[in-house]
């Protein structure tokens, strides 16, 4: 599977669709994330009817999210859009759209709807296979303490 969380992960949502690509990447999925519009592009050449497309979108949509999502959904792509929007698809093709809140207390809109979100689908994913999993775990643990990247040794 591949998810790109394309440039309607722009802004502020970037993070979002970073933590789902982090998190479903350490668990063994190969989920990527997408933030430049020329890379999604070419992620959308590439995309076969076993991919997957997610688009985080908060606040404002993105025409290069509505375009992304009708492309993938032309190739016969599952389109996910995750969105603070509650208008229907917003012109999408998409195959299933998520609404999160998203008011904070600010200019800025609050994440953790959508946080909450991506890390349910990345529960998911990793219970889909728990073999597969526990030995993608394995292997970046190893990988992690090879390159030292904690200041720390938890055992």
């Amino acid at each position: 599977m591949r998810a790109a969380s394309p440039p309607s992960g722009q802004g502020s949502c970037a993070s979002v669709g970073v933590a789902l690509a982090h998190n479903a990447a350490l668990c063994g999925d190969d989920v990527v994330h997408i933030s430049d519009p020329a890379d999604l592009v070419n992620t959308l050449g590439r995309l076969q009817e076993d991919d997957l497309l997610i688009a985080i979108n908060c606040w404002q949509i993105y025409t290069s999210t509505v375009e992304a999502l009708n492309a993938a959904a032309e190739k016969g792509v599952g389109a996910v859009l995750i969105t603070d929007s509650w208008a229907p698809l917003l012109g999408t093709k998409a195959t299933l759209q998520i609404a999160v809140p998203s008011e904070g207390v600010g200019f800025f809109p609050s994440l953790i709807a959508a946080l909450a979100v991506v890390q349910s689908v990345v529960v998911e994913l990793s219970a889909m296979d728990p073999n597969q999993t526990r030995r993608a775990l394995a292997s970046a643990e190893h990988e992690w303490q090879r390159f030292k990247l904690l200041s720390y040794h938890p055992r």
